[in-house]
């Protein structure tokens, strides 16, 4: 296992690591063995990432432990008591994992070929709503990106208001031939 390579999936799902310890495990970056998953009960993030076991870890002990650490790459095993062992030369960092019982989310899985395929100025759209996004919470339809796809012709448009200005975004051509169906 390479450190920087953990350490950069780990980076990307943490946004999704609850703050306060009031469910613990909302705090836990999950690994199914085929993806790193983190939820807060609000969003949830998933990244491919493979691993030998599976089970959850506290996520913001393995990212300080991990980013203190100096070593390039880590061997893996579970102990006998269940416990996430990470060794390289004479270092060993040990985290407590629980199972994947104790897991509080799976991501939907996929009915049908609904979708839609997002490139690169998908995001660019979504970064220059963000200034038109209201963080008025009496008002929680101001606060989010409103995504509107129209098959017939091809488009999608991305608004976002905060009630004092109105953004669009025009991401033509970006909407998957799959949605004539939606």
């Amino acid at each position: 296992m390479i450190r920087t390579k953990l350490l950069e999936k780990l980076k990307l799902v943490a946004p999704a690591l609850a703050d306060k310890a009031f469910v613990p495990q909302l705090q836990n970056f999950c690994f199914d063995g085929k993806n790193l998953t983190a939820f807060n009960d609000a969003i949830a993030i998933q990244v491919p990432y493979e691993t030998p076991f599976v089970g959850a870890v506290n996520g913001k002990n393995m990212m300080a432990l991990l980013k203190a650490s100096r070593a390039k790459e880590y061997d893996c095993a579970v102990s006998a008591t269940n416990n996430l062992v990470l060794k390289s030369g004479r270092s060993k960092l040990t985290f407590a994992m629980a199972g994947p019982d104790e897991f509080l989310f799976a991501m939907p899985t996929k009915h049908g070929e609904h979708g839609i395929n997002v490139g690169a100025s998908f995001f660019t759209g979504i970064k220059q709503l963000l200034l038109s996004v209201s963080s008025d919470t009496t008002r929680p339809a101001l606060m989010g990106i409103q995504l509107n796809l129209n098959a017939d012709d091809g488009t999608t448009m991305l608004y976002a208001s905060d009630s004092t200005s109105i953004a669009e975004y025009n991401l033509t051509g970006e909407v998957s031939d799959r949605m004539a169906d939606f």
